[in-house]
């Protein structure tokens, strides 16, 4: 049986000068939430809620603009179901596009890739597994 489940990140931009932007994806199975960044130190909210079996499910953040070495992005803090995750935050991967270097435990992408972390979803609808 399948429940909703919402994730929820805050993200911070890291961007150098005014001709430079940052656009992050946040995922959940099929559910996408989409933002461009536009000036320095700007904070987003992006949330999905997508219904899930209960388990463990891969979440991901991605930074999407190639090319564009003057912006970056931050993971400020995560929500499931509305409760913070906490330390739980760095049990995570981040695989930067061009190089394919992957690091653990790391909220700052400097470059474009794809951050991902594991969730888990409730069972019986409510609460946390």
């Amino acid at each position: 049986m399948k429940f909703p489940t919402t994730v929820s990140i805050v993200v911070r931009a890291n961007i150098k000068d005014s001709q430079s932007s940052a656009t992050v994806q946040l995922q959940l199975a099929d559910q996408i939430n989409q933002h461009r960044f536009t000036k320095e130190d700007q904070q987003h909210r992006l949330t999905v809620t997508a219904d899930l079996e209960a388990g463990n499910h891969p979440v991901s953040l991605e930074f999407l603009d190639k090319g564009n070495p003057r912006a970056g992005v931050e993971i400020q803090s995560m929500y499931v179901q509305g409760a913070p995750v906490g330390m739980h935050i760095y049990q995570c991967e981040y695989t930067q596009q061009d190089s394919g270097i992957t690091e653990k435990s790391h909220l700052y992408m400097g470059k474009p890739g794809t951050w991902k972390i594991n969730v888990r979803a409730p069972r019986g609808g409510v609460g946390f597994v």
